[in-house]
């Protein structure tokens, strides 16, 4: 059950559109590295402006999907030499695309995508 009742929030569109463009950006950067940075810094910046709404746990999922993934791929660098390097650096994308697509099917279904307290 989700703990945020639609009825009674203020109109979540212009939230769901700043996730909408944050999960852009988070795409973009798997292929390019740069938008992963921008998005991160998006979501600080924006991250007032849906606090209290059930697109907050959208923002929070992508903040905690960048430094997660920044951790995992340095990781991976540091240890490209041998095989676990290797295997680190697929996992963090397999693991990252798959944060992705999850959060924006949730955000599309408009619901949380990890349960806030």
């Amino acid at each position: 059950m989700d703990t945020y009742n639609k009825d009674l929030e203020l109109d979540t569109e212009p939230g769901k559109k700043l996730a909408n463009i944050a999960y852009l950006l988070q795409m973009a950067g798997l292929l390019i590295g740069v938008p992963f940075f921008i998005g991160v810094i998006f979501n600080y910046l924006k991250i007032n402006q849906v606090r209290g709404t059930w697109v907050e746990s959208h923002f929070n999922w992508q903040i905690k999907t960048f430094w997660y993934g920044l951790v995992i791929l340095i990781l991976g660098l540091l240890t490209l030499a041998n095989v676990v390097g290797g295997i680190l650096l697929v996992f963090d994308a397999l693991w990252v695309s798959y944060r992705i697509f999850y959060g924006w099917s949730k955000l599309n279904k408009e619901e949380q995508v990890i349960k806030l307290p």
